[in-house]
């Protein structure tokens, strides 16, 4: 029977954590690519996850053993049923993301995912009743069901997304849910016939407490604790999920991640304590967030792997101990619905507070620095530390003060104070903006007051957070797409999405600076690769007529001349606002006050661009990124065919590819073969002292035709790079298509 009880646990919590996923891909070409498309999936996920957790404990209490195994099996049946008639829903999400990607998520899998959801707590409460030896602690269950979510989650990114098309997906999942289904009506019925033996009355449990809980009443301080220690690792995993999903690619594997960490440290929490004891954990802690601070007060972006590795190891550490705690405070059996009823409350706030609140009330990730420092304040020491906190009120404010005081003048005095030739060099720089700061959190965490450093980290990394490295803030907007920054140093004016620079603009009245106003910088200047592409269009006379998906600053429009026609395609509006803002940037009025025709659609550009007519386009570059990530739907062989045939005759299709984590021209190659086009490959990694001083970056660039002739000197150009040709196979992991993408192939992180 245990045997039973454990893979049917062990199979529901797979098919849960499975669908997440895949539903999650399915939804994620249909709202941009974005980051938050996951964020929002999780709170669905959490809201039907406690409405599983609640109708569980509904029936435990309202209704008998027998009537409580009809009433869920007849859920069950209806689930796949509901499984049976739909698969994955792809709504388009450009307008009111987050109710679109919620609306589709419940009409396709939210009956399938509470009848789930319900099964953990249903199982542990049944295994309580049977007399078996271990009922009288059932929590360990949960270990299984927490091992069948790590599985699910491994198992969608590292084979059925690689090995399955997404209809194949859908259905192989359908039929896993019939067999878990028919494995849950089997231990319910085991369950009903092991009462029945050992005489066990309706409603009562033959099971002792937990031996590191007595069968006391339940306080509301107690709950709260329970909602509190739920709530911030839930918040905590989305705010790492966000961070490095924005800068590297929005993909299952790396959403993956933090929730198969979250997961883990359920598991280790309730194994016992031979993994540590709650206070073990929150003694860690600090030692982890400390040097995690650091690289958040340095902005550091690279190497990509450590800085992963960094931001995973405090979420496993901060959720272990949130979670362990949350085991040594587990009530009797009696009462573990109830339990596991506000542990998933604590989770829905956690992800209600991430996806829904933060966004509309912080114009910048704030709600990760402030989680980081809750999950210090929870640490089972805080107990201790609050005892003397009302008799030194006035010396902890003083302290907390002192830091955060400390932390923001830092920077301005490197800025202001060290000599010219070594102002902005890293270490110097670094020493002081971000090694005074540090020093002080360290000496309040080792003068004992885990209050006081829980208080001047959040305060230390609210301050960072909203710093601009970059001069003056002139606007700032967040958005379901992410944080849009835009500054002003001296004349130049940039926008940044993320960690990332998305164009910049010369502004300024001094007549040796004027003429730069519209030259295009950063990755689109005259000498770059996307120069030299319009310059041999132009001269060709065949570039009337452009479409670029990504506005930026709208730095392309510096290109538009009179009777030439472009159009961008940009989904988030608050990148449209910022680029026809004429006193952020004029690229876009400039060209039109020439009188060019500049057009501007809001949407995600391969559905926007899909609408156009065939043969319409000269040229169509996708310049897309969310922070330093493309959108993978935009760079399948489905999404570059469809974007050739919006191409004319002699048309030509330009990929952005300059990315710090992946190498995306092999990618592009393969589909090039694949679809019998042409493709040159640009790295332009040289920058004179004049293209500096005009806003010139690096840039990567590819470049695809029908015929090398429709590239002109291009083709033959020894600036550009022709892969050799090759025979692809249908299974060739750089072939990437809208069923599959294996995203470690090009990943260069390491």
């Amino acid at each position: 029977m245990l045997f039973l009880f454990t893979l049917a646990a062990f199979l529901a919590a797979a098919l849960l954590f499975l669908v997440q996923p895949l539903m999650g891909k399915a939804l994620l070409p249909h709202a941009g690519g974005s980051p938050s498309v996951w964020t929002t999936c999780m709170l669905f996920f959490q809201a039907a996850l406690l409405a599983g957790y609640g109708l569980s404990h509904v029936v435990t209490q309202k209704l008998r053993p027998v009537a409580q195994v009809a009433a869920f099996g007849t859920l069950l049946v209806a689930a796949v049923l509901v499984s049976l008639r739909s698969a994955p829903l792809r709504e388009a999400a450009t307008a009111q993301p987050e109710a679109r990607v919620l609306l589709s998520l419940a009409m396709s899998v939210g009956v399938p995912f509470v009848a789930l959801s319900m099964v953990s707590p249903l199982l542990q409460r049944w295994f309580s009743t049977t007399g078996h030896r271990r009922a009288r602690d059932p929590y360990f269950l949960s270990i299984a069901s927490n091992a069948g979510s790590v599985f699910g989650l491994l198992a969608y990114p590292l084979a059925m997304e690689r090995y399955l098309a997404s209809s194949s997906q859908w259905q192989v999942w359908v039929g896993a849910l019939v067999l878990a289904g028919v494995l849950l009506t089997c231990a319910g019925v085991a369950a009903i016939r092991r009462r029945s033996e050992h005489g066990d009355s309706p409603g009562t449990v033959q099971a002792e407490p937990p031996p590191s809980e007595p069968d006391a009443a339940l306080t509301p301080g107690r709950r709260l604790h329970w909602l509190l220690l739920a709530m911030v690792p839930s918040s905590l995993m989305l705010g790492v999920t966000l961070h490095i999903s924005t800068d590297i690619a929005a993909v299952p594997l790396l959403w993956a991640l933090p929730l198969l960490l979250y997961l883990f440290s359920f598991m280790i929490a309730f194994a016992g304590p031979r993994f540590g004891t709650a206070r073990l954990w929150g003694r860690v802690l600090p030692l982890v967030v400390l040097p995690l601070a650091a690289t958040i007060l340095l902005r550091a972006r690279s190497p990509a792997i450590v800085l992963i590795v960094m931001h995973l190891l405090v979420l496993l550490v901060a959720a272990t101990m949130c979670h362990r705690r949350m085991a040594e405070l587990r009530p009797h059996p009696a009462r573990l619905t109830e339990f596991y009823l506000f542990m998933s409350l604590g989770g829905v706030l956690g992800g209600l507070f991430s996806a829904l609140i933060a966004p509309r009330v912080f114009s910048t990730v704030l709600e990760y620095p402030l989680m980081l420092a809750a999950a210090c304040a929870l640490r089972p020491q805080m107990s201790e530390d609050w005892k003397g906190v009302a008799k030194r009120a006035v010396l902890e404010v003083v302290m907390i003060a002192s830091c955060v005081a400390i932390a923001w003048t830092a920077p301005r005095v490197a800025d202001r104070w060290l000599p010219d030739g070594i102002a902005h060099h890293t270490m110097y720089h670094g020493l002081i903006a971000v090694g005074a700061p540090m020093l002080c959190l360290s000496l309040l965490l080792l003068a004992g007051g885990s209050a006081r450093f829980a208080a001047a980290l959040a305060a230390v990394l609210s301050i960072a957070t909203y710093a601009s490295p970059f001069g003056e803030v002139l606007a700032r907007e967040r958005t379901f797409f992410g944080v849009h920054l835009v500054t002003r140093q001296g004349a130049v004016h940039r926008l940044l999405h993320g960690t990332t620079l998305h164009g910049i603009q010369i502004r300024s009245d001094d007549p040796d600076l004027a003429p730069l106003r519209n030259v295009p910088g950063t990755y689109y200047h005259h000498s770059g690769p996307i120069g030299e592409i319009i310059s041999e269009l132009r001269m060709q006379g065949r570039f009337k007529r452009a479409g670029f998906v990504g506005l930026g600053a709208g730095t392309m429009a510096a290109y538009a001349q009179p009777g030439t026609h472009t159009t961008f395609f940009e989904i988030d509006p608050a990148v449209a606002r910022f680029a026809q803002d004429a006193p952020l940037f004029s690229f876009v009025s400039d060209a039109r006050a020439r009188g060019a025709v500049v057009d501007i659609v809001l949407g995600d550009g391969r559905l926007s661009l899909a609408n156009e007519p065939d043969g319409e386009f000269d040229l169509i570059a996708i310049d897309a990124f969310s922070s330093d990530a493309i959108p993978v739907h935009l760079i399948t062989r489905e999404a570059v065919a469809m974007f050739m045939s919006k191409c004319n005759g002699r048309g030509v299709l330009a990929f952005h590819v300059s990315n710090r984590s992946f190498d995306l021209p092999p990618v592009l190659f393969a589909i090039a073969n694949d679809l019998g086009l042409k493709v040159a490959y640009r790295n332009d990694n040289i920058v004179s002292r004049t293209e500096l001083t005009e806003g010139k970056a690096t840039s990567d660039w590819v470049v695809l035709a029908r015929e090398w002739e429709d590239l002109g000197p291009i083709a033959h150009s020894t600036l550009w790079q022709r892969p050799a040709p090759h025979a692809n196979t249908p299974q060739d992991p750089l072939l990437w298509t809208d069923d599959r993408s294996d995203v470690l192939r090009v990943f260069t992180g390491w």
